[in-house]
């Protein structure tokens, strides 16, 4: 929660009477629209609405992002077939189809 400074505090008659200075003022902070002795509204720059749209659309593309690699990471380890590191090891490598690859091959 944000700590709101008091001087930013307009109740309603206030911010009536000084709505054109407290426009000015929001280019440097929000102000903040007291009734009934709860905040009910605040006013922010243009500028600042505008760069926290752009922040919440990053944050969306990021999150719809992650979540498709989460199911792109679960598809493929629920069709990957795992096999055991020591048996790998003791077979005769005949059957495996990585075995001729060079490192630059297998870790591209």
């Amino acid at each position: 929660m944000t700590l709101i400074d008091n001087d930013r505090l307009f109740n309603v008659s206030t911010t009536k009477r000084k709505l054109s200075e407290i426009l000015n003022s929001v280019q440097e902070e929000p102000a903040y629209i007291i009734k009934r002795d709860q905040v009910q509204a605040a006013i922010i720059s243009l500028e600042e609405l505008k760069r926290k749209d752009a922040l919440i659309e990053r944050l969306e593309e990021e999150v719809f992002e992650a979540a498709a690699n989460v199911r792109a990471l679960k598809a493929e380890q629920e069709s990957a077939e795992w096999v055991n590191a020591d048996e790998m090891v003791a077979s005769d490598l005949t059957d495996n189809p990585y075995a001729n690859l060079s490192d630059e091959e297998l870790f591209d």
